[in-house]
């Protein structure tokens, strides 16, 4: 694979966001400076007895606050870094594969492959194998809120369960028509969007994706016939939407990002199409492939 950017981890995905990054710093020093100031307040109320006679007690303060400022420090910063990880506004720089954007089973694998091509031609985003593409920055959340609004007219979670519900129920036994892949895998990003704005948890998201997963997969016979039928949907949908010169440009790119995909190593169609997709939240999902797929990065 290809030698990857600067500031990003082995999965392509950025381990720093300013301004995320340095207001992680600004807060991390203001909450320590005023850790250290209370610590040092107790500790000094309660030597102050026990000083000798002459004790500068100013100095004595100044060099227990930044004793105790400078040991304070970077357990602040890395726990704020921890909740950026968790919030999404970055990715760890170490113990990469506790990503929580990263799926963590073979059935959300398989979802994130089935959402890769869309991933790779929405706005920018670090595309597969995260959920969804796996916003992330500063505003990740306001962002991801907008799109919801404006393209599934979704903003919680009983809507966005509905709409999912509706999609899958709309394809389950049918005969596939050009717009089949491009709308179940819409209700498989809308799944993964409402996971990752926090409107849904993981438990029923994966719920979500298993059925809409299951719907697809009886649909479509491979991974080749999937994308081909989502090309095509993709394409309709363009020039119904857009200018004649500006659809056929969208187009030629979301084809030239298949060929892409598929020329990755490892690539999201090397996943075997017959991935069991049943989830249940009382068991433990099969992650073989989940780790065959994470090692090879």
């Amino acid at each position: 694979m290809a030698g990857r950017a600067r500031g990003t981890n082995r999965y392509g995905f950025r381990t720093r966001a300013l301004p995320s990054a340095a207001a992680a710093l600004v807060f991390a020093a203001i909450l320590s400076a005023l850790l250290a100031l209370g610590v040092t307040s107790a500790f000094f109320a309660r030597l102050r007895p026990s000083l000798p006679a002459g004790t500068d007690e100013g100095g004595f303060l100044l060099s227990a606050g930044l004793l105790f400022f400078c040991a304070l420090f970077p357990a602040s910063f890395a726990g704020l870094r921890a909740w950026g990880v968790r919030r999404g506004l970055f990715a760890p720089f170490c113990l990469v594969r506790r990503d929580p954007l990263l799926p963590q089973c073979d059935m959300e694998l398989w979802c994130s492959c089935a959402e890769a091509l869309w991933a790779a031609s929405s706005f920018p985003r670090e595309s597969w194998p995260a959920f969804a593409g796996a916003r992330r920055g500063p505003g990740r959340d306001l962002v991801m809120l907008r799109c919801l609004r404006k393209s599934w007219d979704v903003d919680d979670a009983p809507g966005g369960l509905a709409e999912i519900a509706r999609t899958a129920e709309r394809w389950r036994g049918a005969i596939p028509s050009s717009q089949a892949a491009w709308e179940l895998c819409r209700a498989l990003v809308l799944a993964s969007l409402l996971f990752e704005t926090g409107i849904l948890t993981r438990s029923e998201a994966n719920r979500a994706l298993s059925e809409t997963a299951l719907v697809l997969q009886s649909v479509f016979s491979s991974w080749e016939d999937y994308c081909e039928n989502y090309l095509d949907g993709c394409a309709a949908w363009q020039f119904r939407s857009r200018p004649r010169a500006e659809a056929s440009k969208n187009v030629a790119a979301c084809t030239e990002r298949y060929r892409e995909l598929l020329s990755r190593n490892p690539s999201p169609f090397s996943v075997p199409w017959d991935t069991p997709l049943r989830w249940y939240a009382d068991e433990e999902c099969a992650r073989e492939e989940t780790e065959r797929v994470l090692r090879g990065f």
